[in-house]
Parts: C-alpha cells; structure tokens; sequence
C-alpha cells in the first residue's frame, strides 16, 4: 500500500469528530449491541461472535450507511469464520506471550543471584513487555481491516502490520483511547456493559477509514462532518 500525494492526512482531531457523532446518532443501537456483545464474550466461545457482529455494523456506521439492528446478524454470518482464526491466532500468540514473560520473570530473574544475569534477564523481559504492547495496538486494525477487505488470512495480518507502523499517531491514539474506556469499564461495571465494545469498535472504524483515505483516496473532507459541541446544546437550526 503506498499513500496517494492527493491524500488528506488523518488527524486525531477529525477522527474524534466523527467518531464522537457516529456514537451519537446511533446511542441506542450502539447501546443494544454493547449489550448483545458483552453477553457473548462472557460466553468465551462467543467471542467471534461478538467482534465480527460488532465491527460489521460498526464499519457501516462510519461509512454513513443505514444500520438496523438486523445487521448485526448477517454480519456475524458473513465474518465468523475469519473472525473465528483470528480469535484463535490471537489466543494463542497471547499464550506464548504470557508463557514467555513468566518463564524470564519467575524462573529466571527471581531464581537467579547473579545480578549481571538478572539485568540480562530483566532487559529481555522489557522487551517482551513492550512486544506485549505493539501486538495490543496490532489488534486495533485486525478486525477492522477484516470487514473492510476479507482479505486471506496472512494478506490482513500484513497489511493491519503496515497500517500501524504507518501511522504511528493514530495507532497510538487508538491504544490509549481503547485502553481508557476499558479501564473506565472495569472500574465502575456498567460502562462496559453499556457502552466500551460499541463505543471502541465506533473509534477503530472510523480511524480505518480516515487511515485508507491516505492509501484509497474516497471524496473525504473536513466538512463530512459539519456538526459542531455547540450542536449538543442546540441541536435545533434557525
């Protein structure tokens, strides 16, 4: 993927506009599939569901199609299977990683007394640590880059892996954003079951769009979105 020289940049500044619109004209339904989402991934199995489901409506949302509540179903008929490998290649690369970072930190740092071995040790476990954190920011594009493109399984790891190191602002701004609603979610309970898949999934979707923009130039502008804050207090026009 090369970026077009006609692109118009995606900021973080359009994408919270957007994203904080789609999520508002769509409260309700967002609402009902957080809702549908959480039931299925408590399930674990149902984990497949829930994010090809949820990312498939999502997708239309900010691509300003209408969405019904119907969609969600067709879209988790439509994406199973991929999301299905995808849910277990992440499972199990998260395992390796759990399973590396406990074998350098128990068995090595703490077992060793020689403390020129455990800086050694303690460095390799920084860079495990870290690689932990790209594969999380890795997965902001994985399933958004599956409903937009389908593509085979290696084709969507590669191209969601130069979308993030690509755009480096917006990946990191993904990350702290998915991060903050997920902890906001843990801390008082009803946020995630409300709100933290739908309004996430809102995010990394339009984010996508914005980021493609740069590849697949679509007639995008800073006025897509006229609405302004000052919309909420008056949303009526004279």
């Amino acid at each position: 993927m090369i970026r077009s020289q006609k692109y118009r940049k995606a900021t973080i500044s359009i994408i919270n506009k957007k994203a904080f619109w789609n999520v508002y004209d769509h409260l309700g339904t967002l609402i009902l599939l957080n809702l549908l989402s959480f039931v299925f991934i408590l399930t674990f199995v149902g984990i497949p569901l829930a994010l090809s489901g949820l990312f498939g409506v999502t997708k239309q949302i900010a691509y300003y199609e209408s969405v019904e509540f119907r969609d969600y179903w067709s879209n988790t008929k439509k994406y199973f299977k991929k999301a299905f490998s995808l849910a277990i290649f992440i499972m199990i690369f998260l395992f390796l990683l759990a399973a590396n970072l406990y074998f350098y930190y128990f068995q090595i740092i703490l077992s060793h007394t020689d403390a020129n071995m455990r800086i050694i040790f303690s460095i390799m476990l920084g860079g495990m640590v870290w690689l932990c954190i790209i594969f999380l920011i890795f997965l902001h594009y994985l399933f958004p880059m599956m409903v937009q493109f389908g593509d085979k399984f290696v084709s969507l790891l590669k191209k969601s892996y130069f979308l993030m190191l690509d755009n480096i602002v917006v990946s990191l701004y993904l990350f702290i954003t998915s991060t903050f609603w997920f902890v906001l979610g843990i801390y008082t309970g009803i946020i995630a079951f409300f709100f933290s898949f739908s309004v996430v999934s809102v995010v990394c979707q339009t984010a996508l769009r914005e980021v493609l923009n740069q590849y697949q130039p679509e007639a995008l502008s800073k006025d897509e979105e006229v609405r302004g804050f000052r919309d909420l207090i008056r949303p009526w026009r004279l």
